[in-house]
């Protein structure tokens, strides 16, 4: 039995049906509501009840499945040492991306001028957007175009810097239809990838990082084990460097 993405309730429910009929249970987690929501996001008080009572449910649902799937291997050992379990029970299946949205958009073109940079995203604290604007405002970031698609938890952050007048090169739309991104990635020389400080940033490889690959972009991201377990500075289209 295969219980999908955010099935953690769902799991505790089904797994005694399961048990009866000797089915053994897959969940594919992709991520902790926990440790999204109260180590990353921070937006839950660590050993607050509504933490603590999370944690316990969380870690129910994952004693209930005989395999627990997450995006890297990193994250996998992460939720095992996090919730105390079986690291046997927790395995990797990384996330990839759909290959007709994306492997259709043209090559890039050599052009005169300016570098286009794009970043999209839901603008969480994974995405460390404080590093993606600190760039954008440097001396050398200054010299290329900067795009970002996007709102969310830290959106008051680049509404800040927009409203500061010091940052002309760098357009904000708030969101563009899912259809319309692969336009937005042609639009782009180079693509971001995220630049979080957390323990989970560094335990993932978001979908936009495949995305931009499949759409034949550079990518620029933080340096992570994660992101190691499949690239390689000097052999990958994926360039890591450091957060700070």
């Amino acid at each position: 039995m295969i219980v999908p993405y955010m099935g953690q309730f769902d799991v505790i429910v089904l797994w005694p049906f399961a048990k009866l009929r000797g089915k053994p249970v897959v969940l594919d987690l992709f991520l902790s509501l926990y440790d999204t929501v109260v180590n990353d996001r921070k937006m839950v008080k660590p050993g607050s009840l509504v933490a603590r009572c999370l944690k316990k449910v969380e870690r129910l649902s994952c004693r209930s499945a005989n395999r627990n799937l997450l995006d890297t291997q990193t994250h996998a050992r992460r939720i095992a040492t996090l919730f105390d379990l079986n690291p046997d029970t927790v395995d990797a299946e990384p996330v990839g991306a759909e290959p007709g949205a994306f492997a259709n958009v043209p090559p890039r073109c050599a052009h005169n001028g300016s570098v286009n940079i794009l970043f999209y995203g839901q603008l969480i604290p994974l995405h460390g957007v404080e590093t993606i604007l600190k760039a954008a405002r440097s001396e050398r970031g200054r010299h290329h175009q900067r795009r970002i698609l996007g709102s969310g938890q830290d959106q008051s952050t680049v509404a800040d810097a927009l409203a500061s007048g010091d940052c002309a090169h760098v357009k904000w739309d708030h969101w563009v239809p899912y259809e319309d991104l692969a336009e937005a990635i042609e639009q782009a020389d180079v693509c971001l990838s995220i630049f979080g400080i957390s323990g989970k940033a560094a335990s993932v490889v978001p979908n936009k990082v495949y995305q931009s690959l499949f759409a034949k972009r550079s990518v620029i991201t933080r340096d992570a084990p994660a992101m190691r377990e499949f690239f390689r500075p000097g052999r990958s289209c994926a360039a890591p460097c450091s957060s700070g």
